[in-house]
């Protein structure tokens, strides 16, 4: 069982929760680990105060970029499924080259007219994605 924390802990809070999180992969047997991503994905959405955590996959061969893991709070849209190269072009081509994207959805670049209307369609207002 992964520990609730309480929105934006001290580092070492957010600390001891990532370790908690790898020792529960440490236990699991073969095949358990989507519960306990999808749980520590909660455990995020919580810690950092946010709507949702997701991971992504970029599929080396073909390119596509495809959601593996989600978690969200009650009442938001369903995360976009399938490739995100057809549905959000732009976000998918960041995702697939490494870099960054932590903008307001208001901060969009003109090439991601896609994305903009996804963002108003769904009410998001702002994105943080990460590579791992």
């Amino acid at each position: 069982m992964l520990p609730r924390m309480p929105p934006f802990p001290p580092p070492q809070a957010f600390e001891d929760y990532l370790e908690a999180v790898s020792a529960a992969f440490s236990r699991l047997p073969l095949g358990g680990a989507d519960g306990i991503v999808e749980r520590g994905l909660a455990g995020l959405v919580e810690i950092l105060g946010v709507d949702r955590a997701s991971f992504f996959q970029v599929d080396a061969a073909s390119g596509a970029v495809r959601l593996t893991h989600t978690w969200a709070r009650i009442g938001l849209p369903l995360a976009p499924t399938g490739d995100l190269r057809s549905r959000l072009p732009w976000y998918a081509n960041e995702i697939r080259e490494g870099r960054d994207v932590v903008l307001r959805t208001a901060d969009l670049p003109p090439a991601a007219r896609a994305e903009r209307t996804y963002a108003l369609a769904t009410g998001f207002e702002a994105i943080a994605t990460l590579p791992l």
